[in-house]
């Protein structure tokens, strides 16, 4: 093998280990990519069932309350709310427990149907379609309020918590 032979063979070795590391490069690229995708996707599918379970219950303890129990329908907020919207839920409770106390009214909450819709894997927008059967007072004439609600729910300290709640 002359001189110019082994230069050329010479010269083409770090060419090859430059590919080499490029290749490799960008195979790492591409597990990163579908570990954070693929297992990403299936964190964000877990938070929405399990956010969207705790959202089912809490509208349904949000909507379901009787007069004279009030306060302690609405006692739930304290462990199932961030700090913010158990005080704001507690202000706008206070007129509407007055009233139920006054009409001795009872209201049944049910869920009919949710979707969970995950914005990361720590805070889920869920769509509830809740049908609120209300009776008042004596002459137990009972009607049904049919809403939707949108309930944002964040994982804190491993629980999931009402954050805020908009009708639609």
């Amino acid at each position: 093998m002359s001189a110019v032979d082994r230069l050329g063979a010479h010269d083409r070795r770090p060419r090859l280990l430059v590919v080499v590391a490029g290749v490799l490069a960008v195979a790492l690229a591409l597990a990163l990519w579908w570990a954070l995708e693929v297992g990403g996707g299936d964190r964000l599918e877990q938070a929405e069932r399990e956010a969207t379970a705790v959202a089912r219950e809490r509208a349904e303890q949000l909507t379901t309350y009787t007069g004279p129990t009030f306060d302690a329908d609405a006692a739930w907020a304290r462990t199932g709310a961030t700090p913010r919207f158990a005080r704001e839920y507690a202000q706008a409770n206070e007129p509407v427990a007055e009233v139920a106390r006054r009409l001795d009214a009872r209201a049944v909450g049910d869920v009919v149907d949710a979707a969970g819709r995950a914005t990361s894997a720590d805070e889920v927008e869920v769509l509830l379609f809740v049908d609120q059967s209300i009776v008042q007072g004596a002459d137990g004439e009972r009607r049904t309020e049919r809403s939707r609600v949108v309930m944002t729910m964040v994982r804190s300290d491993g629980a999931w918590l009402v954050d805020d709640v908009a009708l639609r």
